[in-house]
């Protein structure tokens, strides 16, 4: 566990790797955690496999910006940020599970909208839904009607190609809605 913690930067120098991995307690940011950099060769490689990370503060200015490399959330971390910034062609997010929250996320200018877009087999019942890999932590709910009240997750793990995140339903069985949810 290590808490007010200013600044961390993981593979922060030009040509290196750097490589930060928790698998359980706390650690606590306050100012900002910086992964990588794109423009000198700097590679970070963030694993959270388990505890809690967080890069917060009261003002809700930290930011976690990964530029170059890859943050992986297991399914027992949790990172909890003011604002995730992931606007680097070098940064990638993998999302397996676990808890994620933000504030804000920051995303290039020329990421693709957040749109759950559906596609049918008719042949084997399928139905396949997917959404933009980059919107981080969004997850799919489901419901058999519009009425108030709770939307429950799919059962189904959705598969990441790095690009899109899909998951499909097989076979389809009576009528259900399907959003996708924020963290």
């Amino acid at each position: 566990t290590a808490t007010n913690i200013g600044s961390l930067f993981v593979g922060y120098s030009a040509g290196y790797t750097g490589t930060f991995t928790q698998n359980g307690g706390s650690v606590s940011v306050t100012t900002n955690v910086i992964v990588g950099d794109c423009v000198n060769g700097a590679v970070g490689n963030v694993n959270l496999d388990g505890g809690v990370f967080s890069a917060q503060n009261a003002d809700q200015t930290a930011e976690f910006d990964v530029r170059s490399g890859t943050v992986e959330l297991g399914p027992a971390g949790a990172l909890v940020v003011d604002t995730l910034v992931m606007t680097n062609t070098c940064s990638h997010f993998t999302y397996n599970g676990g808890y994620i929250s933000y504030n804000q996320l920051v995303l290039p200018v020329t990421a693709p909208a957040l749109a759950l877009k559906y596609g049918y087999n008719a042949g084997t019942s399928a139905l396949t839904l997917s959404w933009p890999s980059v919107y981080v932590g969004y997850w799919l709910a489901q419901k058999p009607d519009l009425s108030p009240g709770n939307w429950s997750a799919v059962a189904q793990t959705p598969i990441d190609n790095g690009t899109t995140r899909s998951v499909t339903i097989s076979p389809m069985s009576g009528n259900m809605f399907y959003r996708l949810c924020k963290p």
